[in-house]
């Protein structure tokens, strides 16, 4: 698509190599995400028991479960509700990436929420404090962090893939946030 392979090399920099593995983060662990909800907390995905005749009520009580989940992940510019696949990589590390506790802690209170749900949620995740602060927000990640990253591979039989910080060149503020229509540089 690019040419040839000395066009490929030269469009795809490392810059441009660093958004891609961003990118693919990003949606990985939002996926991830979505599937260990749905294994350790299928009643809330509905069941047999939740569908009529055309399955319009198991499609509700799934889209609801989404939107549950959609709320632990940064909403993009012009979005009303962040979506599971990103469309543009963002030029502010935010959500539970960002680099402040304070603007990590609605997400990771969301992430909580989310958890309280699944099957086998330990007493410390359920009773740990949520309310923001130095103290609390720090506390409440350790608990929520490591639940997750051991639910996870107690239940995929890996690690998971966890949220990054973004590559240095799309953290220049100057810069507006790219599309992945393009892969050649707008400046």
């Amino acid at each position: 698509m690019l040419g040839s392979k000395e066009d490929l090399e030269q469009a795809l920099t490392p810059e441009i190599s660093a958004e891609v593995l961003y990118e693919l983060r990003e949606t990985t662990f939002r996926l991830e995400l979505m599937a260990l909800d749905q294994v350790l907390a299928p009643h809330k995905w509905g069941g047999r028991e939740t569908s009529d005749g055309d399955g319009d009520s198991l499609v509700q009580v799934r889209l609801q479960q989404e939107m549950a989940l959609r709320h632990v992940f940064p909403v993009q510019p012009g979005e009303q509700v962040a979506e599971i696949f990103i469309s543009m990589i963002p030029n502010v590390d935010r959500g539970l990436a960002a680099e402040f506790w304070a603007d990590r802690h609605p997400f990771v209170k969301q992430l909580h929420s989310l958890m309280l749900d699944w099957e086998g949620c330990p007493k410390a995740v359920r009773e740990a404090p949520t309310s923001p602060g130095p103290n609390n927000t720090p506390q409440l990640e350790k608990l929520v962090v490591g639940y997750y990253c051991q639910t996870f591979a107690t239940s995929f039989g890996r690690a998971p893939v966890t949220p990054c910080r973004l590559p240095y060149r799309a953290r220049i503020r100057e810069q507006p946030a790219r599309s992945f229509g393009s892969l050649t540089e707008d400046n």
